[in-house]
Formats: C-alpha cells, sequence, structure tokens
C-alpha cells in the first residue's frame, strides 16, 4: 500500500494547484489583511489584497481557491481580483410595484409616488400561518398583501375566533391602527404562503403632504372600511343561519349563475373557512346548511349550493321571518 507523502491539508500548495506545498512556505501563515503572496514548489505565484473566505477552514490551510487565472498569467507577478460593486437598485421589485399600483388607499397618487413607496417598503416572505399582527400590541407598520392571502380575525375567550376580513393581493392591513398610531384591534396572519409589503406611516405621511389628493381617497377608504366593519357588526349579532342566510345572499347577488335548478352560489371558501368568517365551527356551520337545506332555501353541492329561494336568504340574512 502507498502512503500517502502529505497527510495534513496544510501540506497542500496554498495556490491550489493540488501539488505538494513547497518547504520554503511550510511555515508562512496567511495574512487576512494585507496583500498575500504565497510561493510554492513550481514556480508560480499568486497575489490577492483580498482573500476569500474559503480561503481558511477549521483544519487551517485546507484551500479550495477557484480562481480563473492560469499559471502562465501569475507567473512572477501579483494578480488582484476584480471586487463586485455593489450597486444599490433604484428601480422597485414589479410584483411589489403591481400590488402597490392596485391599492386603494393611494390610488389618486401619480405613478412617481407610487414607485416611491414601493422602493422604500420591506418585503418579506412568509408561509401559511405566520402571525403578521397582533391583537393589542402598537402597530408601528402598515401592511400591504403582494401576494397570497391574510386573514385579519378576532380570537374569543373560549379559542373560537370570528374572521373580520380576509385580505388578498393590492389589499391594507392594520392601516387604520397605523396611521393613527395606536394598537392592533385584531390579530392577522397569513391564509396562505404570502409575500408582504411593509410600509412605515411616515412614508404615506410624506406622500399625503406632497400629493393632497391622496389625504381625499384615503378618508374615503377608511370611511368604507367603517361601513363594511358596521356589516360584520350586524351579521354577528344574527344566529349562525341568519348569519349563513345573509353571507349566501350577497354571494347570490355578486357571483349567482342561474340554472334550471336554481340559482347556483359558489361559496368562495371551504367550509372551515366559512365557519371561521361566520364566527361559529364547522359542525354548526353544517346543522345551519341542514336547517335551509330542510325548509327547501337551497341544496348543498360541495362547494356549491343551489339556491331555490332567495327572497327566504333575504329574509333570514336581515333578521326577521314572514310570521
Amino acid at each position: 500500500m502507498l502512503r500517502r507523502r502529505f497527510r495534513s491539508p496544510a501540506d497542500r500548495c496554498p495556490c491550489g494547484c493540488r501539488r505538494s506545498r513547497c518547504r520554503r512556505n511550510r511555515r508562512a501563515s496567511v495574512c487576512h489583511g494585507g496583500p498575500v503572496r504565497l510561493p510554492c514548489a513550481h514556480g508560480t505565484c499568486l497575489s490577492s489584497s483580498t482573500p476569500p473566505k474559503e480561503f481558511l477552514s477549521s483544519a487551517g490551510l485546507t484551500l479550495s481557491l477557484r480562481f480563473a487565472v492560469s499559471l502562465d498569467s501569475c507567473q512572477n507577478r501579483n494578480t488582484t481580483l476584480p471586487r463586485r460593486p455593489l450597486v444599490p437598485s433604484d428601480t422597485p421589485r414589479p410584483d411589489v410595484l403591481a400590488a402597490f399600483a392596485a391599492c386603494r388607499l393611494w390610488r389618486a397618487a401619480s405613478a412617481k409616488a407610487i414607485g416611491e413607496l414601493a422602493l422604500v417598503a420591506r418585503v418579506q416572505h412568509v408561509s401559511r400561518g405566520t402571525t403578521l399582527a397582533t391583537e393589542g400590541e402598537p402597530a408601528t407598520l402598515l401592511g400591504v398583501v403582494v401576494s397570497g392571502k391574510a386573514r385579519v380575525f378576532h380570537l374569543q375567550a373560549d379559542g373560537r375566533s370570528i374572521t373580520l376580513e380576509t385580505v388578498e393581493s393590492g389589499e391594507p392591513f392594520v392601516a387604520v391602527a397605523a396611521l393613527s398610531g395606536g394598537r392592533n384591534p385584531a390579530n392577522v396572519e397569513a391564509a396562505t404562503d404570502a409575500t408582504i409589503a411593509w410600509l412605515d406611516r411616515e412614508a404615506l405621511f410624506s406622500l399625503m403632504a406632497e400629493e393632497p389628493d391622496v389625504a381625499r381617497s384615503l378618508i374615503a377608504d377608511l370611511a368604507s372600511r367603517v361601513v363594511n366593519l358596521t356589516a360584520v357588526v350586524q351579521t354577528l349579532a344574527l344566529d349562525v343561519p341568519g348569519r349563513l342566510a345573509r353571507y349566501l345572499f350577497q354571494r347570490s347577488l355578486a357571483t349567482g349563475e342561474a340554472t334550471p335548478e336554481g340559482l347556483k352560489v359558489s361559496l368562495g371558501m371551504s367550509k372551515a373557512e366559512l365557519a371561521a368568517s361566520l364566527g361559529t365551527v364547522p359542525e354548526t356551520l353544517s346543522r345551519a346548511f341542514a336547517r335551509l337545506r330542510d325548509e327547501e332555501v337551497l341544496a348543498v353541492r360541495g362547494s356549491e349550493v343551489i339556491v331555490y329561494d332567495v327572497g327566504a336568504l333575504a329574509r333570514l340574512g336581515a333578521g326577521y321571518e314572514e310570521g
């Protein structure tokens, strides 16, 4: 069996040529700061002002150099490796720019101002279930969903959650709390894998100072959110069948499709998500569906329902029944 002449990685030539290390360089040390000159047994040398991070390993001078420098070019002269300049980006990400352009908070802003907002935003990639905001904590940043979905919900004392809003691409969340400098009124978590752009409120204040029309659109959007919140409160005041009927009536008006059987309406989400949005549990939601089915108001077809009596949905969703 042949014995290896050099057992230690430190006996390798520091220039990375895989030849044995020369005697005169056996005790040499590598400088981390200034120029490094590494002689080797075959008469070549290599000099670099900034040794790469791979130059030293835990074993000492274990070298894994991958220099695109031939032996002829480095012989008897110093070769300096060029540094790659770090150029800051002066253009926002296309997906962030598209989401900001669709955001209703600053829909009156100019394209240049929207681009500046997208440029200063901090982008975060999150997985499903990641907490984005916690109820009661100070709201320091305003979030905009770039891709995916986020769920705004209130967690009750018994552990049940009430979904207040589902936020999709181009829609903001915790905007009111961030702009007022208050605390988060609800919890926010990623309903899917999502990309979130965070924006400091001072950037929005600067935008409103430069373009006053943005303040007008912002006030209009916040007013519409108050109206939507009032509708949520009215829905939660009903029993579960009434909440379900109200939701299905609104879906019938928005996405209903006439068929020979009746009005075909898609639920728009899974039944578990629908139960959370109505402030109940899947078992109670199933009983509510069964009640509406027994009263011949609708029929369930998987993720869709066939509505036979839209007027009955309207009456139940309004909180009263004909006596």
